[in-house]
C-alpha cells in the first residue's frame, strides 16, 4: 500500500504536486553511501520509499511504500533517505514541493551508490 500525505494527516491546503508537465523534477545533490544491516549485504531487492520533497530540497515526511522482509533494512533505507539533498522541483519557474517515490537497492557499495544516482539522474528518477 502506497501511503499518501493524506494517511499522514498532513494539512490539506499545503499544496504538492506530481512531477509532469510544468512541474520539473528535483535534482539530486547529495545521496550518501548508505549503510545497512550485514543481513541486507546477503540479499538483492529495492525499498521504494514515499516522500514529500519539500521547496527548499528536504525530504519530508517519508514511508515505505513497498519494503523488504526485514524490518531492519526498511529501517535503513528510511534512515539513508532521509539524508538526500535535492535541488527542489519547479513549476513555472517558482520551487515547489512534490510527492514522488524514491527507490533504494540492496546491496549497495560505495560506488555502486554513486552510478547509480548518476543514472537516475539521466533517465528519470521520479514518477
Amino acid at each position: 500500500m502506497i501511503l499518501g500525505a493524506d494517511a499522514l494527516g498532513l494539512d490539506p491546503a499545503t499544496k504538492r504536486y506530481r512531477v509532469g508537465g510544468s512541474v520539473k523534477p528535483p535534482r539530486l545533490l547529495y545521496a550518501p553511501a548508505p549503510v545497512f544491516p550485514s543481513s541486507a549485504y546477503r540479499r538483492k531487492g529495492y525499498v521504494i520509499v514515499w516522500v514529500i520533497i519539500d521547496s527548499a530540497g528536504r525530504v519530508r515526511y517519508p514511508k515505505i511504500a513497498i519494503g523488504l522482509e526485514v524490518a531492519e533494512e526498511n529501517a535503513a533505507a528510511l534512515a539513508n533517505v532521509r539524508l538526500w539533498k535535492f535541488q527542489p522541483a519547479t513549476k513555472d519557474g517558482a520551487q515547489v514541493a512534490i510527492e514522488t517515490n524514491l527507490n533504494v537497492n540492496f546491496p549497495q557499495k560505495r560506488r555502486a551508490v554513486l552510478a547509480e544516482h548518476a543514472k537516475r539522474q539521466k533517465v528519470g528518477l521520479f514518477d
